[in-house]
């Protein structure tokens, strides 16, 4: 069993906004694959609600995902989440059980 973190993020892009948020989300994934601890970073469209954008994360610690958090290209993008989403981000952490 390893101690990676897991992270999924839902975003609700406003309708009107989406097509603003995934240049947003285009403009973060990279810096942050390449951040240390970084196993897996990629971002998902919901098939049946377009405006739903999950984030699967995979880090190698919690320390890693806590450098992500703070990092400059993190909180740029996070700056613009009030004005692109219908609800605050949800983030969920979890480990691996099974």
């Amino acid at each position: 069993m390893t101690d990676h973190l897991y992270v999924t993020a839902i975003f609700q892009a406003k309708p009107d906004r989406l097509n603003d948020l995934i240049t947003v989300l285009s403009e973060l994934a990279p810096p942050s694959r390449a951040e240390p601890g970084c196993i897996e970073y990629y971002f998902y469209q919901d098939t049946e609600s377009s405006t739903t954008i999950f984030a699967i994360e995979t880090w190698e610690s919690a320390d890693a995902l806590s450098s992500h958090a703070a990092s400059a290209h993190f909180q740029t993008a996070a700056a613009q989440f009030g004005d692109l989403l219908t609800a605050p981000l949800a983030i969920h952490k979890t480990r691996r059980i099974i």
